[in-house]
């Protein structure tokens, strides 16, 4: 086994979507430590340790299985010595207040679900003709 400690950039629609949770199960699923944060940009950066091939299967999934809403545009990846800086894989707060950017609103062809059709029409509800 030979050990890695991967940077990842990842940008397009990426927050809001659901990424930062999907990163948090792939990276446990794959036995990888470190961490994902939104930046303030709109971008999502993830710093992953482990087995190199992990991490390689992990960029995989990145590509491949991202949540349905999400699109990413770019991913900028760096390689460097294993570090052994993380026990476990965490989602970190967002590092800095985030600010309006394309990559925070959902795409316009997204249908409202049943539930919230619903809400929109009942009078007794906060969300009348919202």
């Amino acid at each position: 086994m030979v050990e890695a400690t991967a940077t990842i950039y990842a940008r397009g629609r990426v927050q809001g979507v659901g990424f930062r949770p999907f990163v948090y199960r792939t990276a446990t699923n794959l036995g990888l430590t470190g961490y994902v944060t939104n930046l303030k940009d709109g971008t999502v950066k993830i710093v992953v340790e482990g087995d190199r091939e992990e991490v390689k299967r992990f960029l995989e999934e990145l590509k491949t299985r991202s949540p349905p809403m999400s699109e990413i545009d770019k991913v900028t990846l760096t390689w460097e010595p294993y570090k052994g800086l993380y026990k476990k894989f965490r989602i970190r707060r967002s590092e800095h207040k985030a600010v309006a950017t394309l990559s925070f609103f959902p795409p316009p062809d997204i249908g409202i679900c049943d539930e919230c059709a619903g809400d929109v029409l009942q009078p007794s509800s906060r969300w009348y003709h919202y």
